[in-house]
Formats: C-alpha cells, sequence, structure tokens
C-alpha cells in the first residue's frame, strides 16, 4: 500500500463556538476570488509539523506554476513553528510571518488561504474558523470525526462561497480517476459487493517516543490544542500521539478507513451509507493506545434507481485492516457481470462471473495529469481558487460523506450495535 498513509500535523487554534457563526457574504466572495485571479495567492499553513510539512513540500512544488506563496505559519508547539519557518524559507527563498495561534494568523492582512494539517479532532472546527476568516481551504482528512461539528461544518461550507477541499488524495490519482470512467460505464453490471483490506506490518503504529520526551508543557498550549474536548492535564502522549487516544481520534478509522471509503464513493457514485456494523481492538501491540490495532467493519449502500433496473440497488462494503500482519491487501469492486480490481492492482474482468462477456483489461492511468496525486490534489485546489470554481476533485460535500462513514463504523466498534444513518435528518441511531 501506498506510504501516502501516514499522516498528520500539529496545531494552532481555538474552540470555536458551534455552528451558526456568521460567513461572508456570496458576493464579497466572489470579489475576493476575482481579485486573486490577477495577483500572486497569499496561503497560510497551520499545523506544519509531520504531515504538514508534507503538505509544504507539495505546495512548493506546484506554487510557482499556480502562482500562489507561502505566506505565514502556525502552530501550538515552539518547536514546529521554528523548523517550518525555516522549512519555507529554504525552499520558497522568503521567511514567512509565525502565529502559534489560528485566529491570529486569520487576520494577517492579504492572507487567501489556509491548508489545515493539524490533528483530527480540529479539523471541522478550523474549516468553520477559516470560512469565517474568508479564506479557501485546503483541509486534511478527516472532514469530522464528531456527528455534531460534521454537521456544523458542512452548513459553513455549504453557506459559504470559498473553495474547500479535503485531503483524500486518491481522488486525483491518475489511476483511480481512470477507474471512475470504467465504473461508469456499467462494464460490471450492478454492484454487490465492495471488498477493502488494508493490512500492514507497523508494530506500535503511530507511537511518538522521541518526540514525547522532547516535548515540554512550556512549550505549547495545552488548552488551545483541547478544542472543547474533555478538560485535562497536560499529556504529551496525547499531544503527538492523537492518533492513539479517542478523545481526539478514531485511529485506523480515521487514518485509513476514510481514504478507502472515500475511493468506494468515488468509483460506485455512493454517498452515505444506510447502516454499519463493526468489530475489532487491540490484538498485537498493547501499549497505552486507546484506538485499537484491528478494525473489521461492514456497511450497507443504497444507490438510487435507474432506468430499467429495480428501485433499490443495495451492497455492501466490507473493510479490514489489521497492523499486526501486512499479508493480503486490495481492493475490489465485485459486479453482477464482472470484477474491478484498484489500488495495488488495476484491473477490469468478467473473473467470478460464470459466463460474463467482460473482457480482461488492465485500467492504464488517465492520460495528461503530470506530478504525484498529492501535488495533482495540491494544484488543482490553487487552480479553482484562482479560476474562481468551486468543483475540486474532493469538495466539502465528498468529506463530509467520508466522515459520516466513518463515524458510524467507530460508533458501531464501540456500540456493538448496527447503526443507520438518516440523511435528512442528519442523524445516527442504533438499530
Amino acid at each position: 500500500m501506498s506510504n501516502s498513509f501516514t499522516r498528520r500535523g500539529f496545531m494552532g487554534s481555538s474552540s470555536l463556538a458551534a455552528a451558526g457563526v456568521g460567513l461572508p457574504s456570496l458576493a464579497a466572495a466572489a470579489q475576493d476570488r476575482a481579485a486573486g485571479a490577477n495577483r500572486r495567492l497569499s496561503v497560510g499553513i497551520v499545523g506544519p509539523g509531520g504531515r504538514g510539512s508534507s503538505l509544504l513540500r507539495n505546495f512548493f512544488a506546484v506554487a510557482k506554476e499556480q502562482q500562489a506563496e507561502l505566506s505565514a505559519v502556525c502552530d501550538l508547539w515552539s518547536r514546529n513553528r521554528e523548523r517550518s519557518a525555516a522549512l519555507v524559507q529554504k525552499l520558497g527563498g522568503r521567511q514567512p510571518r509565525v502565529f502559534n495561534r489560528l485566529e491570529d494568523m486569520l487576520g494577517m492582512e492579504g492572507l487567501d488561504a489556509v491548508i489545515i494539517g493539524t490533528p483530527d479532532h480540529s479539523h471541522a472546527q478550523q474549516i468553520v474558523q477559516c470560512l469565517r476568516g474568508n479564506k479557501h481551504v485546503y483541509c486534511e482528512k478527516p472532514f469530522a470525526n464528531r456527528l455534531d461539528e460534521a454537521n456544523a461544518a458542512i452548513d459553513a461550507c455549504r453557506r459559504s462561497d470559498k473553495v474547500v477541499t479535503l485531503g483524500t488524495q486518491r481522488r486525483s490519482h491518475p489511476q483511480y480517476l481512470s477507474a471512475q470512467e470504467v465504473m461508469r460505464t456499467g462494464v460490471i453490471g450492478d454492484i454487490v459487493q465492495v471488498d477493502i483490506i488494508q493490512n500492514a506490518y507497523s508494530p506500535y503504529r503511530w507511537r511518538r517516543d522521541a518526540d514525547v520526551k522532547a516535548l515540554r508543557e512550556k512549550d505549547v498550549d495545552w488548552r488551545a490544542f483541547l478544542m472543547g474536548r474533555p478538560n485535562q492535564p497536560f499529556d504529551a502522549r496525547k499531544y503527538l500521539e492523537f492518533r492513539l487516544f479517542r478523545d481526539f481520534s478514531t485511529g485506523i478509522i480515521d487514518q485509513w478507513m476514510t481514504h478507502m471509503i472515500d475511493t468506494v464513493h468515488m468509483l460506485t457514485g455512493a454517498t452515505y451509507p444506510r447502516s454499519a456494523v463493526a468489530q475489532g481492538g487491540t490484538y498485537a501491540w498493547r501499549d497505552h493506545r486507546e484506538n485499537g490495532d484491528t478494525v473489521n467493519a461492514s456497511l450497507e449502500y443504497v444507490l438510487p434507481a435507474a432506468e430499467g433496473r429495480s428501485p433499490e440497488r443495495r451492497f455492501l462494503v466490507n473493510y479490514m485492516s489489521t497492523l499486526a500482519n501486512g499479508f493480503g491487501s486490495g481492493c475490489r469492486i465485485l459486479g453482477r457481470q464482472g470484477t474491478l480490481e484498484y489500488e495495488d492492482r488495476w484491473r477490469v474482468s468478467g473473473e467470478g462471473v460464470r459466463g460474463s462477456k467482460v473482457q480482461a483489461r488492465d485500467i492504464a492511468p488517465r492520460a495528461g495529469l503530470q506530478g504525484t496525486m498529492d501535488t495533482i490534489h495540491m494544484a488543482n485546489w490553487l487552480d479553482c481558487i484562482r479560476g474562481g470554481r468551486r468543483q475540486t476533485h474532493c469538495t466539502a460535500e465528498h468529506g463530509y460523506q467520508h466522515a459520516i462513514a466513518c463515524i458510524m463504523t467507530d460508533r458501531a466498534l464501540h456500540s456493538g450495535r448496527r447503526v443507520l444513518f438518516d440523511e435528512r435528518a442528519r442523524t445516527i441511531r442504533e438499530g
């Protein structure tokens, strides 16, 4: 599997009061976009730590072509602020302005857009905060990991005319784009099942022991890090290994499943699961982690009625992941007429269906796209800002959809119950 599963940097923000913040008018936003078309875009980053430093490099790989500059860095940890400022100076030749709070960076004159590379629990609140500050947003996944925050963030995105894109970068992968075109032809027939096996041999993944020893409470703003999560004493492990702790992340679900369920939505045209069940736990790497090393989930989707077909076209998605053994990873979509294999192998065939007339063929990457999926994704966002287009490769709606699937899976995992999503009420219940 791709090493793009490795995630996340650190943050700089404070809690937002929940959803009903005032957002800029659409007319003002349109004028702002038009003004940006003829000058260099000024971009800031919040959370330029581990994953954030990768986002910085992706930005600089396309910045010249996109007429953009990295003007500001923001982080709660003094070490990350210093390191990221030095990296920007090295890659861009200019010293950025440095902030430790997002709200202060948002007040910087001339800033057009913000890249969010902070921990999982902060994303939804910071999306709202950036939109309230009249900024375009590139936010790493997940869109959100709590339902109330997901609903508040998508409401803010729908009210705003700013360009918001999410970091499920496979939507910019040339072979995924070709596979999407293949699926749109209906060649494999009605979908019955999708199998995703995402295994890795990764002992004690997401531990950061050396950094934990280096972090001192006086060097960070712990209260700002919590962002409304339960008040608790400073803990360097929770700050740096947030992926392991339930207050801040759902672990494998936020980090890995969010990518792969987004590919299911991309390739099948599905949006939200109807229901989800899940099991898992810590079976191998027993330490202080609260989020386990093994997850199995099954989600049922319903596609809308199509001409000449039954009203409901249901299919299952099975997601399986363990950090204890890397054997057998791969993805496939099983249809009534054939099968599409993707991620590790890119192929469509009639295999698995007796008498199928589907001719086996490999799926070539879409031509004309230059760079890695990460740099293509970043360039797409900047190009949409400059061109006044909101339809990026991965929109806020796509992010909301992957968030709903992952929040449902986490609830099912920890409740031991089947959960259902009501799309109209935007609620999740056991049933």
